[in-house]
């Protein structure tokens, strides 16, 4: 995919050194290929070499990129420290000299994300290495069609070939969770790379399709491989060797799909003996150290032509998720792991030691004559769900003492009453056709009557599996069954020890009322267990992309110099806002004084607020939304939406919407520290709705960062690459109603070491979503937020912001604003029409919060979808998905917080509110844009969820698996996580 412009004309051997010893020098600039100054229709190179410039190179370069370019690093060792973030991007090849040449460390990174590739199409990354990121190597979202070739992603301390290597191992269990991270994706390859150090997986593939990883290392990590919820995915001719557990296939409750059809052959999986090391919360903290291969759950896996070996606990092991958690309520979600075929695999030195129970992953209190570590009268069985050697120890005591090289739990579905089958948006069955539907990524069945449910499909009135049982009420086979055979075993171990070939332990749930059940030794033979004919079904489909620069031209500097050099007195400058990126802000007119954006905007401008808003480091800011003229000189108008009513788009709902906003609209809010009288105005930030010559639609953010020029003008600089500035504050919260838990107005005062100027690229993060226009379209105007009153320089007196638009002709409204949605103010008890600080007011104000600052990512369609946590303020009684005794699916090292997302009772051992608390990068949300704790919102979701939750949650709270907590108290201002039980 890699694209290179040709060179026309003749090229002389001095330009040719030139231009050689200014892309290696020891400062470096991106290089145009071709010298050609990237007019319409030509790629660009991006050469970046190790120097002061390189970060801020690698920022702009991922920000400016444009279909056909090339990001090319040179040799050496790259200190990052942010993470580089490509979003809404087509063929572009990001590649370094070579795996071992080329080192992008993020190792003092603010960020989640090594790199974060996000809705991009036909993207290459290789022959480089990405280290140390706080949370994720190389994550790659929603996108399609990548290859990743010849890289190494993972964390220095576990790298045997890096100078930082820890041998102990003691440091690993503060690694980052993926290092390859590819979710909600398709089309994907990966290919000769290595992952090194990951405390969950090295190479995870989640929620995708069309996936092949092939002819890739992983080594030192919890999980080597894994397929989690995946259709269509092929692991071949890799090597998982010194982990935890190698080859990991799963479906998993809770995600945006579930998957199907994965081949796992020609793999080598040896001597995966790590003691484990991940989260205690995570998933892949429950597999037992000396786990060759592990499927739970997964429908349709064909497992052939492995070497299997030198594993202690087992070579392949096969659950269901009832032995991680029997009470899964779940109606969209099959238990039991059906149509598994296992053949021709060379097992030898497996279980020959398998791990003891280890009493410290556990919370079990024990009781008289019980060890502490063990379940005891006054435990649930729950406490034993972070103790990965439980699995083992079932074993064992079923097995006469001995393990095997393939075990089986036996489990098997049975017939139920449910009759409903279950149906999509628009109320029809999964089982028959919809002409409508045009999204669905797989057909609605499968060629078992399965039906291929997604998240955006209504949850079943009950859990419909007809589809798998005959008229006698048996189980389909072999379609649905599993099978063993032609496989080749060594069964004495050079310890000494015999193994069994298979065993099947009988455990269907986790009922320890089974334990007592001996094992036995038939192999299942329901063979074979997929048909000759529909094994093609199986193979990934990657298809391919062709990059064409003329799809993607970039203006030339004159044309920008020249639109953005026609700004006038009082009027926008709507040629350049349309379609240019100007150097400096008073280039578009936005404002009567260019040096202050903080009142008095040009044309429909207009100051607005909202009731509950992003928390930026306690940050002031000032809002303005422009809304363009139509050809009569009338301001064109918004469109109303709000969330049960908007113009969708394809399959989501509606409740992350904004109003709908005309090409040419812009929104400007300026960030500025207030010190008494003082106010430092730091930065300018803007959304813009553009649209490109085929009609398409889309917005663009873009920081400007506000100085002194050399004539003591206050002037706004585009900082693409971002930046970042100490500051220090010192003001009462301007709102009269935000009081503090004496009744006093609430005061803010402090200092921020670092606060963060975004790059531009960053802004996508939040900006963005499945269910919206396409780049970084507003999130705050939504009709619940902007229902307030403000103050207008052409209206005596507050007045209503949805009211004042209509009057000025930009927003038509259904009704009056006291008959549309309001949302509370988070800070401000009684702002949700509740009595003050009751438990009802408490938890509107915390909902709020959570929806401004954490929904924009935590929705179905959002960046933090494949979480399956949706933050949304309006959505009664919670529940799971809300967070409510939800086990986290996504929160890497943050699961060691707690086990659930919110245990009603106590905050301390719950990860929303110890993560809203957290400062560190990998752990703290949301991710960008606060490095200081927000003190207020910690202390009031610590209440909330110590003594207003259960209120609102009583139809759920047994999902937890517990009796109700006791209340716990965080200190305040202090991470919840302090007081946590663990220790």
């Amino acid at each position: 995919m890699k694209s290179e412009t040709m060179r026309r004309g003749a090229v002389t051997l001095v330009a040719v050194l030139a231009m050689a010893l200014s892309a290696c020098g020891s400062r470096s600039s991106p290089v145009q290929a071709g010298g050609q100054g990237g007019g319409a229709g030509t790629a660009k190179t991006f050469r970046i070499c190790p120097g002061p410039e390189a970060q801020k190179e690698s920022l702009i370069a991922f920000f400016e990129a444009r279909e056909g370019d090339t990001i090319e690093y040179c040799a050496g060792q790259f200190d990052f420290d942010t993470g580089l973030i490509m979003t809404g991007k087509k063929g572009i090849t990001i590649k370094g000299a070579g795996r071992e040449k080329t080192i992008l460390s993020f190792k003092t990174s603010g960020a989640q994300d090594g790199i974060n590739i996000n809705q991009v199409e036909g993207i290459t990354v290789q022959n480089l290495t990405i280290y140390d990121a706080p949370g994720n190597g190389l994550r790659i979202f929603r996108s399609k069609y990548i290859t990743v070739r010849g890289v190494k992603v993972g964390w220095s301390n576990a790298d045997p070939a890096s100078p930082n290597y820890d041998a102990s191992r003691e440091s690993w269990s503060e690694n980052g969770a993926y290092a390859f991270y590819p979710v909600v994706s398709r089309h994907i390859l990966i290919e000769d790379s290595v992952s090194i150090g990951s405390s969950d997986a090295g190479v995870y593939v989640g929620q995708s399709s069309d996936i092949l990883v092939r002819r890739t290392e992983a080594f030192h990590n919890v999980a080597g491989f894994e397929f989690e919820n995946t259709y269509r995915a092929e692991f071949v001719d890799n090597i998982a060797h010194d982990n935890v557990g190698g080859f990991l296939v799963f479906d998993l409750p809770g995600r945006v799909q579930f998957g199907e059809k994965n081949l796992v052959h020609r793999n080598k999986s040896y001597n995966n003996n790590l003691p484990q090391f991940a989260p205690r919360g995570s998933i892949v903290a429950v597999i037992p150290p000396g786990t060759g291969m592990l499927v739970a759950a997964a429908d349709q896996v064909e497992f052939y032509d492995n070497e299997i070996y030198d594993n202690k606990t087992t070579g392949l092991a096969i659950v269901n998720y009832g032995l991680a958690d029997s009470g899964e309520p779940a109606t969209n979600y099959d238990f039991f792991p059906e149509g598994i075929h296992i053949y021709n695999n060379k097992f030898r030195n497996n279980g020959y030691a398998p791990e003891l129970p280890d009493p410290a992953r556990s919370s079990c209190k024990g009781g008289p004559g019980i060890p502490a570590g063990f379940p005891g009268p006054d435990d649930s069985p729950d406490c034993l769900a972070d103790n990965a050697t439980l699995l083992p120890a079932i074993i064992l005591l079923k097995n006469a003492g001995k393990s095997a090289h393939i075990v089986w739990d036996g489990a098997e579905d049975a017939p139920n009453d449910c009759s409903k089958v279950p149906v999509d948006a628009d109320g029809i069955a999964l089982n028959q056709p919809n002409a409508r539907e045009t999204a669905r990524p797989e057909p609605r069945t499968d060629e078992r009557g399965r039906p291929n449910l997604y998240q955006y499909d209504p949850i079943p009135e009950c859990k419909w599996s007809a589809w798998k049982f005959n008229a006698e009420g048996a189980l389909k086979k072999p379609a649905n069954g599993m099978c063993v055979e032609d496989n080749e075993f060594e069964n004495t171990s050079p310890q000494g020890q015999l193994v069994d070939d298979f065993v099947n332990f009988r455990m269907a749930t986790a009922d320890f009322a089974q334990i007592v059940t001996p094992a036995n030794h038939d192999q299942p033979q329901d063979c074979p267990t997929v048909a000759a004919s529909l094994l093609p079904r199986y193979v990934p489909v990657l298809g391919s992309f062709t990059p064409n620069p003329a799809n993607d031209p970039r203006p030339s500097e004159a044309a920008i110099a020249a639109a953005c050099g026609k700004a006038q007195a009082g009027k926008l400058n709507m040629e350049a806002l349309l379609k240019y990126n100007c150097p400096r802000l008073d280039q578009y007119g936005l404002f009567k004084d260019p040096t202050d954006p903080r009142r008095t905007p040009n044309g429909n401008g207009m100051p607005f607020e909202l009731n509950t808003i992003l928390f930026s480091d306690y940050a002031s800011k000032y809002r303005f939304m422009f809304l363009p003229d139509d050809s009569a000189g009338r301001p064109q108008k918004a469109l109303y939406q709000d969330h049960e009513d908007c113009e969708t788009l394809n399959i989501y709902s509606c409740y992350t919407q904004t109003l709908k906003f005309p090409v040419g609209t812009v929104f400007s809010k300026t960030f500025t520290f207030k010190d008494g009288d003082n106010e430092d105005v730091v930065e300018t930030r803007l959304l813009i709705k553009r649209q490109k010559a085929d009609g398409t639609v889309f917005w663009i953010g873009l920081p400007y960062l506000w100085s002194t020029d050399s004539s003591g003008r206050r002037v706004a600089v585009l900082k693409i690459e971002g930046d970042t500035k100490a500051a220090h504050y010192d003001y009462d919260n301007p709102d009269p109603g935000a009081v503090d838990g004496t009744g006093q107005r609430q005061h803010y005062s402090g200092s921020v070491e670092k606060y963060a100027i975004p790059n531009a690229g960053a802004c996508i993060v939040c900006h963005s979503g499945d269910d919206l226009e396409p780049g970084s379209p507003p999130i705050g105007p939504k009709v619940r937020n902007l229902n307030r009153d403000n103050l207008f320089p052409d209206v005596a007196g507050p007045m209503n912001q949805l009211a004042y638009m209509k009057m000025k002709g930009y927003l038509d409204l259904p009704g009056e604003p006291s008959a549309l949605e309001k949302m509370a103010r988070f800070d401000v008890p009684g702002s949700s029409g509740a009595p003050a600080n009751s438990a009802e007011d408490v938890h509107q104000r915390v909902r709020a919060f959570l929806e401004v600052n954490c929904m924009h990512c935590h929705n179905p369609a959002g960046n933090a979808q494949n979480s399956g946590l949706q933050l949304e303020s309006f959505t009664e009684p919670m529940g799971q998905g809300n967070g409510i005794c939800k086990v986290p699916i996504a929160a890497g090292k943050a699961a060691d917080f707690g086990t659930y997302d919110i245990q009603p009772g106590n905050a301390a051992a719950s990860i929303l509110p110890n993560r809203v608390a957290s400062t560190q990068a990998g752990s703290k949300m949301p991710p960008l844009a606060r490095s200081v704790m927000q003190t207020e919102a910690v202390d009031l979701i610590n209440r909330w969820v110590n003594e207003a939750v259960a209120g609102h949650a009583d139809a759920e709270a047994n999902f937890c698996g517990t009796q109700a907590a006791p209340a716990v108290s965080a200190p305040r201002a202090a991470p919840a996580a302090q007081t946590r039980p663990f220790g």
